[in-house]
């Protein structure tokens, strides 16, 4: 076993493991297994000591900073009590980001999905949640939509109310995907159309220079992304393209005729389709489409189900070798996150 290999192993046991347990975990009722699987999933992102981000906000919480932030006070706030009313250490602060932010997207999955085993395992797959070793302060204020989401549906306001405020004060990015959540439940009724939805998209990219300077420096928290170098590579345009075959040759087929009267979940999956594609100019509008692509654990499950994959072999087992393939290839080129390792053996 190469080098490479090495590096790769933890994450492959880790996935066995998921893909495994993902068959146990059934819809609503919570069992040992859910137990097991949300442990395993907390603690391998809890324990972990790699990650870009990880190691930029290690520096900023180990230095001292004042209470002040571009993109997220809530967060600063956060770091704050943690380090100097609290006095934990950085790895508290991560190990409970990292359990509120897995146990908020398993309780909206397994609240939501017709497969939440799948689910969570697309959650694993498609690079969701290792893209929080990272990404994790935004990735908090993604789940907290997604809880914010849970709630608008069940007419709980207040809680509804509370994660929305949460997810902007983590993240201020969140808005965009606030107002995209309430007015999509609001014309749920109503089916989204990629056909006139993207030509918006192609637009911007013609227009994206004059466009894309003049909104960013409409806010100081964000003009310094006009000179940050954020050039797509060529996994920034295979990973847009294959969003666009699925949505295209499969999503939209199998709502073509759908009789159902809520299309909430399609509608922000296109929208997040619509946000992929303005990466094709700048990756970082992957940050953006994030909140409405993670729409994907809902929606793959619901393919498998509606084309009864499960009585295909040979359909079902392409379709989990591809999630493997994805999920190897994303990790192997997401920086930070290779070889793993636990915060105490750094």
């Amino acid at each position: 076993m190469n080098k490479g290999d090495d590096n790769m192993i933890a994450f492959i046991i880790f996935y066995l493991i998921v893909f495994i347990l993902s068959f146990k975990i059934k819809k609503d009722k919570f069992t040992i297994f859910d137990i097991i699987l949300l442990i395993m999933l907390i603690l391998f992102s809890g324990l972990r000591g790699v990650g870009i981000d990880y190691k930029l906000y290690e520096f900023i919480f180990n230095h001292p900073f004042q209470l002040e932030s571009r993109t997220g006070i809530g967060y600063t706030y956060l770091m704050y009590i943690y380090k100097y009313v609290l006095h934990f250490n950085y790895q508290t602060l991560i190990f409970t980001i990292s359990t509120v932010t897995v146990s908020s997207i398993y309780y909206f999955l397994k609240k939501n999905s017709e497969r939440p085993g799948l689910a969570i395992l697309v959650y694993v797959s498609l690079g969701f949640y290792t893209t929080s070793f990272n990404m994790f302060r935004q990735s908090l204020s993604v789940a907290m939509v997604l809880l914010g989401s849970h709630f608008l549906n069940r007419n709980k306001k207040i809680k509804m109310f509370i994660c929305y405020v949460g997810a902007f004060f983590i993240h201020s990015s969140s808005l965009i995907a606030i107002i995209g959540y309430i007015l999509t439940k609001i014309v749920s009724s109503v089916k989204f159309k990629l056909k006139y939805m993207l030509p918006f998209s192609i637009v911007a990219l013609l227009f994206y220079d004059k466009l894309f300077y003049f909104l960013i420096n409409m806010s100081d928290n964000y003009s310094m992304y006009s000179s940050y170098d954020a050039n797509p590579g060529i996994g920034t345009y295979i990973n847009v393209i294959l969003y666009l075959l699925f949505t295209i040759f499969l999503l939209i087929p199998k709502y073509r005729n759908a009789g159902t009267n809520n299309f909430q979940y399609y509608n922000l999956f296109l929208l997040g389709i619509c946000i992929m594609v303005l990466e094709f100019k700048n990756y970082l509008f992957f940050r953006i489409a994030f909140y409405f692509t993670i729409i994907s654990t809902i929606m793959l499950p619901s393919f498998y189900i509606q084309h009864n994959l499960k009585n295909r072999k040979i359909e079902s087992l392409l379709f989990y070798l591809c999630l493997f393939v994805y999920y190897l290839v994303y990790i192997s080129s997401f920086d930070g996150v290779l070889p793993y390792k636990v915060f105490f053996m750094d």
